[in-house]
């Protein structure tokens, strides 16, 4: 094997390697999200948010800090320089309802 096939092989296997340890932090994220999935969030937007770097502990803290602004800043992405999950209202409202009981 030459050297720059090997030096490939090696930078695959890395550039995989991180797939998979994002993968993985990736379902760790998305299963916070368990107790709002049945109530108030879809399957596909927990997985959304959880791609993107969020676990329910940051929407909380959000919430918790500055209610529905705070969580309608962190899912819209545009001051925290973070990736956009939503902008639907509807989504926010549902979310602040169940973060309010």
């Amino acid at each position: 094997m030459s050297s720059r096939s090997l030096l490939s092989f090696r930078q695959e296997r890395a550039e995989k390697r991180k797939e998979r340890l994002a993968a993985a932090r990736s379902a760790k994220r998305a299963k916070t999200f368990k107790a709002i999935k049945a109530k108030a969030l879809s399957k596909s937007m927990a997985t959304k948010a959880a791609n993107s770097g969020l676990a329910f502990q940051h929407i909380r803290l959000a919430f918790t800090r500055k209610g529905k602004d705070g969580v309608k800043t962190l899912l819209k992405g545009t001051k925290l320089r973070t990736a956009r999950v939503t902008a639907s209202s509807r989504i926010i409202d549902s979310i602040c309802g169940f973060l309010e009981k």
